[in-house]
């Protein structure tokens, strides 16, 4: 497994917002010091352009964000309007905002060649890892503070020993993805932290890409950002 990591592609770029092609092993916000992440990245670029005149000056702020091993597509808003538009677009209660697909390459197969995984998934902070909580125990989801979780999935694929899906996602829970095909018994290739065993060498970071973003734009009424960057290795 890699360790290191690229610089992210500025993909676009207005006075509203900026959309990157986040590298694995790179955070998008990190309370850690003298680590950088695609946050301070984004804000240099945006510092850069108003010094040398280009660009009036304006903060970056985090709207989504990728787990550090995932790699894939990222907006970042520029000014506090956009990012309260953009915030609310990537809101999981709004049936209006953005659109989320990924990519996942997974150990197994899933039963059915699409269809929908639906799960109470309760975070535990002093490990940073998300688990599932099952419906047979109702007073258990009512105590850990359980939040249902939805994605959708279609099988697209089978890449080597693996099976690649298409997924969609319904909620935005703490390493949902990575978690609920675990739990379906099809862990992402190479990550361990969620039960994948095995060799993931050609691999960078975990085989988890968020591939397809959609999204109407901050303040251009109408107007809907659509953007795609499959792995070529997965194509």
């Amino acid at each position: 497994m890699k360790k290191t990591f690229t610089e992210p592609e500025l993909i676009y770029e207005d006075e509203y917002l900026l959309v990157y092609n986040k590298p694995a092993g790179l955070s998008v916000q990190t309370a850690k010091v003298a680590q950088m992440d695609l946050e301070s990245i984004a804000r240099a670029h945006v510092y850069d352009a108003v010094a040398s005149g280009g660009a009036e000056p304006i903060d970056v702020h985090v709207v989504h964000r990728l787990d550090q091993p995932v790699s894939g597509l990222v907006v970042l808003a520029k000014g506090g309007k956009a990012a309260a538009a953009l915030s609310k677009s990537f809101s999981d209660k709004n049936d209006e905002g953005a659109k989320k697909i990924y990519k996942a390459l997974v150990k197994g197969k899933l039963k059915e060649t699409e269809g929908e995984l639906i799960d109470y998934l309760v975070k535990d902070g002093k490990t940073n890892t998300s688990r599932v909580v099952t419906e047979d125990h109702p007073g258990d989801i009512k105590a850990s503070g359980a939040k249902k979780s939805i994605l959708e999935y279609k099988y697209v694929k089978e890449v080597g020993e693996y099976s690649l899906y298409e997924i969609t996602l319904k909620t935005g829970r703490h390493h949902q993805i990575r978690v609920q095909l675990s739990n379906a018994g099809c862990p992402i290739v190479g990550d361990y932290k969620y039960g994948f065993t095995g060799e993931a060498d050609e691999y960078d970071g975990i085989c988890l890409y968020a591939c397809k973003l959609e999204f109407p734009h901050p303040k251009k009424k109408g107007r809907i950002m659509k953007y795609d960057v499959t792995p070529k290795i997965l194509c």
